[in-house]
């Protein structure tokens, strides 16, 4: 799982904010769980995942139980762009097949409900 505010590099335009990351179970995989941002991004939370390695390490501050999260790392983000960067090179190596196109799909009847302020989601 990976967490990034958009765009990774340059000014953030949407920040990772009030995400719940709960009960999954990460395998076979290099990292399980990967999370960074800046000052916006504040109450994303995880609790009750099974895997590892995690970025950052310690991911106690950010459980669910608490009613507020700290803003994530930014040393998570500069790793992340590395981390990033390398899977861009791995995933270029493979073949790619196309899947057709989805139907159109309906649209969420409240999606800022309860969500933080953004240039998404503005108050």
């Amino acid at each position: 799982m990976l967490g990034l505010p958009l765009p990774i590099e340059g000014p953030t335009r949407f920040a990772l904010a009030g995400n719940r990351i709960s009960d999954n179970a990460i395998r076979g995989s290099r990292l399980a769980i990967a999370l960074a941002g800046d000052a916006r991004s504040v109450n994303d939370c995880v609790q009750d995942n099974h895997g590892a390695p995690t970025e950052p390490a310690d991911l106690r501050q950010f459980s669910c139980v608490k009613t507020t999260t700290p803003s994530l790392p930014l040393r998570a983000g500069r790793h992340l762009i590395a981390f990033v960067a390398r899977l861009q090179a791995q995933l270029a190596a493979h073949i790619r097949h196309h899947q057709p196109t989805p139907p159109p799909q309906p649209t969420m009847p409240t999606p800022c409900r309860g969500a933080p302020p953004t240039p998404l989601c503005p108050r």
